[in-house]
Order: C-alpha cells, then sequence, then structure tokens
C-alpha cells in the first residue's frame, strides 16, 4: 500500500464512524491522529483511538463492570442487586440529551470493535510507505 491507500482508508473509515452517528468519536480520534506525520500512522493511531472509545461505550464492557459489581457489593438492606443507572451532571445531560441511563440498555459494539481489531493487526502489518519528500539531488 502507499500513502494515497492509507488516506483513502482513513477517509472512508472517518466517512462511516460519522455515519454510524459518531461524530464526537471522529472528531477526538481524528484530532489524535491528525497530528502524525505519516499516512499509515494517522490510520492507526485513529483506527486505536476509534476502538478504545467504541470499548468504553459498548454493552459487552458494561455488562462486564455489571456483573463484577454484582459479585463484590454487598446490598445494605440485603436485596437482590438489580442494576447501575447512571445519573448525568447537568452539562452531560443538556450535551447527550438523556438525565440517565441503564448499563443494561448501552448497545454492544463488541461486533465492530473485532472487526476494527483485525483491520487495525492487518494494517500495522503493511511496510511504511517509502518516504517521497524530495531531498534533492542524489548524486
Amino acid at each position: 500500500m502507499d500513502e494515497t491507500d492509507f488516506t483513502d482508508i482513513l477517509e472512508h473509515l472517518r466517512k462511516l464512524v460519522r455515519e454510524a452517528d459518531f461524530a464526537d468519536l471522529d472528531n477526538t480520534a481524528s484530532i489524535e491522529s491528525g497530528t502524525l506525520d505519516t499516512p499509515k500512522r494517522r490510520l492507526e493511531t485513529y483506527l486505536y483511538m476509534t476502538i478504545n472509545m467504541l470499548k468504553e461505550r459498548s454493552g459487552s464492557q458494561a455488562l462486564n463492570t455489571y456483573n463484577r459489581f454484582e459479585r463484590t457489593l454487598e446490598i445494605e438492606k440485603g436485596g437482590a442487586f438489580d442494576g447501575v443507572t447512571v445519573v448525568l451532571s447537568d452539562a452531560e445531560s443538556e450535551m447527550y440529551g438523556v438525565d440517565k441511563y441503564s448499563i443494561h440498555d448501552m448497545d454492544d459494539y463488541a461486533s465492530v470493535i473485532i472487526e476494527l481489531e483485525k483491520v487495525l493487526d492487518e494494517i500495522k502489518m503493511e511496510p511504511e510507505p517509502p518516504n517521497n519528500f524530495n531531498q534533492g539531488p542524489s548524486f
């Protein structure tokens, strides 16, 4: 692959992420990856950050946390542990358009994460394209 291929893949991936209603995720990953010096490194960083942010938002990850709570927390009045609800601050509520959400209501992105990890592994195996900067005469 050459630099154009890496750039094209990154732009296509960014488009897909935005179309999936994750413009905030795209913006964050783009800011971090945009400072890097090669298209390959920008793509790798964008993928890495996208994967990690999806893991944070994934219901399967939240369910793991819920299961740990269930095993380790003691209920004060002896009742059953029946869930975790996250109550947002006023600023967060305004930003996300909800006051609270339940871990059980979170979307599961596990299959998307697995596929993106495969893409990242493939990209990492690709050699870095040669530097195309004009470095003066070669004599």
